[in-house]
């Protein structure tokens, strides 16, 4: 008796069949079932009716259930990791909780907590819409603190088993063993692991499933009309995910309806069915906000793809180079297991090249040109070889804004990644027979997972690092706050992003409402944005003055902070700035928090920096000042403040202490103008420190500012031997 003569496996077959069935069914994807078999130019399809539909399946489903056991853990799943606390994932989650929390508007994923009082679409946090909006419908019977993203990643998994299953059937090869390779080459493909963080854009098996609704119609495995359908729910399916999964959805979408009209589908029936999927398109982008923000952005040929990306990338071939400072996003390693592959199948079909050119213009013709325009765009009109720029063609103006709408353009080649990797997958399978196939994949499989097992590692490190739970010290502070001003707004000048990230996850977690926030494809009215600044401060208001502004441009901050500054309501957070009306220097020491002493405004418009808002090297601050933490260590004692000065006559005093006597030296100093942010770099002044027995005493110098010149930095060198103090700086005009 076979397996699938055996009544018991035969009930399980059917039970998981029909639970696929349902789960299939609700994402509006195809009922797991293969029909009719042909032949095409990647070979003869099996005349084996090959391992039932139930069975290969409920494979990719055990595989999938092992191997999310293997990624993740339990407090992942459920919000409580490091990850959720930084970076894009703090957005990705934060976006949620203000729409979670806010009422319904229109339109349908508009939040008015984020980026008061215009609001924003969450489309433009990257929360992943379609799951946003499934639970909120339902929060009202879920628990406060809910959120899917844990769970997303698992679903991401099972897509991916899933849809390598679905889409290998889809090319012919229905045994076993190739359900497996499916499977496993889906799971396990580099691209995966690399885009933790983005959470939408691991939405990989919409590819997948994309690409065997595809083949499935025009292979004669469906019909087309049901193809066509699928192809086009699943396009807008992705656009709810993320707009770049419509971009490559949509693009099989169309080559789809090529390829039909060619090869005997009627032409007015591709175009109706064109421009009811544009319709519908235009639906969902008006009913739930895809226009509220910025569509385009400067970045196209930063975000690139290098053309050696397909073959870096892993263990055997870390050759890996990002040209331009954004080529991670082009990151589009294919494996050593999916390079032999390829090799193999490049070999097969150099044999019969002829045929495979006849009935790919014959069938496949509108793929490959899509396959063909994707990779092209992903490497950009700057086009790299490792380090080396081959050639930058400049873009007429309209095709700049065009391309800033997908400025990243390097991930356009996920689908064509996948594309070949499955081509050639079939392409193998259909040529050798079960033994040679099976002993390929035995070496195929280990070999792509020995390859980039590493980037698969550091994803279970990041998933497992434990949280922090940094958020409860705020408590105290937030009281009787109801809304957190930032200036500058996300967008607006340069800042430090990792602020906007940490004050929309605090704003978030305490059901608080932001003015600003990072947001993708921001399109703000700054000045509208920062009136509110140079007004008195409100009660209820948490206001905050992002770095570098409040330590690099203290003649640029707005006049609110000033006059907080003055009332002793602020205190420094690390390099931000925050003040709330009618607190005292008091309350702000009872604040659990590391605050570091606020910059002074002296009379004579002086500037007063004490030691704990010096940089330092070596140093530790003891008793209010900066001093060696190892007499022996020998580098800088203090350096700071970068402050951005207007061109003008200015002196420094700079305070210190040292026992030394006063005909010693007890260390060095400079004043110079840093080289950074597009500054010029000068020398001022520089000298000795001498001893001061003791005594606090004053350096004091006197310089020159320049147009152009870079921020102030006064630095201090201890040489390792002696003793030396650093209480302060004070600059201001001469």
């Amino acid at each position: 008796m076979t397996l699938s003569e055996s009544p018991g496996l035969s009930k399980l077959a059917k039970t998981l069949s029909k639970v696929v069935e349902c789960w299939a069914a609700w994402l509006s994807w195809p009922r797991v079932v293969d029909r009719i078999s042909v032949s095409d130019s990647m070979g003869a399809d099996s005349a084996a009716p090959g391992l039932p539909s139930a069975i290969a399946y409920a494979m990719a489903i055990l595989v999938a259930s092992l191997f999310s056991y293997y990624l993740f853990s339990f407090d992942f799943l459920f919000g409580h990791a490091r990850i959720f606390e930084k970076g894009d994932f703090s957005q990705h989650l934060s976006g949620w909780q203000f729409y979670r929390d806010d009422v319904w508007h229109f339109p349908l994923l508009k939040t008015e907590r984020l980026n008061a009082p215009d609001g924003v679409s969450i489309a433009f946090t990257d929360s992943i819409p379609l799951l946003a909006f499934s639970f909120k419908l339902l929060a009202s019977w879920m628990p406060d603190d809910i959120q899917y993203f844990g769970f997303w990643h698992v679903l991401v998994i099972f897509m991916q088993a899933i849809g390598g299953v679905f889409l290998i059937r889809s090319l012919g090869c229905r045994q076993w063993y190739a359900a497996l390779a499916g499977i496993s080459l889906a799971l396990i493909a580099p691209i995966l692991p690399w885009r933790l963080g983005h959470s939408a854009l691991m939405g990989h098996g919409l590819v997948l499933f994309a690409l065997g609704f595809y083949f499935r119609g025009i292979r004669g495995l469906w019909t087309r009309e049901r193809s066509a359908r699928l192809l086009a729910a699943n396009a807008l399916l992705g656009l709810l995910v993320h707009p770049y999964w419509l971009a490559l959805c949509f693009g099989v979408f169309l080559a789809f309806l090529v390829d039909d009209a060619r090869t005997g589908g009627n032409l007015r029936t591709e175009v109706w069915r064109l421009l009811v999927t544009l319709v519908m398109l235009l639906v969902i982008v008006f009913v739930f906000g895809y226009t509220g923000s910025g569509m385009h952005a400067g970045g196209f040929g930063l975000y690139s793809m290098n053309l050696l990306a397909p073959v870096c990338g892993g263990r055997l071939t870390p050759c890996w180079v990002d040209a331009t400072g954004g080529q991670y996003e082009g990151f589009n390693y294919l494996g050593a297991g999916v390079l032999l592959l390829g090799v193999i199948a490049t070999f097969m079909l150099i044999r019969d090249r002829r045929t495979m050119i006849r009935v790919i213009s014959r069938r496949y013709l509108g793929l490959m040109i899509c396959a063909l325009v994707y990779a092209l765009y992903s490497l950009s009109s700057r086009v790299y070889f490792g380090p080396y720029l081959l050639f930058d063609l400049p873009l007429p103006d309209f095709l700049v804004w065009a391309t800033g709408v997908f400025r990243a353009s390097g991930r356009f080649f996920w689908l064509v990644g996948y594309l070949l990797t499955f081509v050639a997958l079939a392409m193998v399978l259909k040529r050798l027979n079960g033994r040679w196939a099976i002993l390929m994949l035995l070496v195929v499989i280990p070999l792509q997972w020995w390859d980039i097992q590493p980037h698969w590692q550091r994803l279970v490190e990041k998933i497992r690092e434990p949280a922090q739970g940094d958020l409860w010290r705020w408590e105290t502070l937030l009281e009787g706050v109801e809304r957190i001003n930032l200036h500058p707004a996300f967008g607006c000048q340069e800042g430090r992003i990792d602020q906007y990230f940490f004050f929309q996850r605090l704003a978030a977690h305490f059901g608080l409402t932001l003015d600003s926030g990072y947001i993708a494809r921001p399109n703000i009215d700054c000045v509208g944005k920062g009136a509110k600044f140079s007004r008195p401060f409100e009660a209820g208001r948490l206001y905050v003055l992002a770095a570098p502004f409040f330590s690099r441009l203290p003649w640029a901050i707005p006049d609110g902070f000033t006059e907080s500054l003055a009332r002793g309501e602020c205190a420094q957070w690390r390099e931000a700035l925050m003040c709330k009306p009618g607190m005292t220097p008091t309350d702000w020491s009872r604040i659990s928090l590391k605050l570091r002493s606020t910059q002074r405004y002296l009379p004579a418009g002086r500037l007063e920096w004490q030691a704990d808002n010096l940089s330092t090297n070596i140093g530790v601050l003891v008793e209010g000042e900066l001093r060696p933490e190892k007499p022996e260590a020998h580098d800088f004692l203090s350096f700071g403040p970068y402050v951005a000065l207007p061109a003008g006559y200015y002196r420094a005093q700079l305070d210190y202490r040292s026992e030394l006597p006063i005909d010693q030296s007890a260390g060095a100093w400079d004043a110079v103008a840093a080289p950074i942010d597009g500054g010029r770099r000068r020398i001022y002044a520089e000298g000795a420190l001498m001893g001061t027995a003791g005594r606090r005493s004053s350096l004091l110098v006197d310089f020159d500012v320049l147009d152009g010149d870079g921020p102030l930095e006064v630095r201090t060198i201890y040489p390792g031997r002696g003793d030396l103090s650093i209480i302060g700086l004070i600059v201001g005009p001469r």
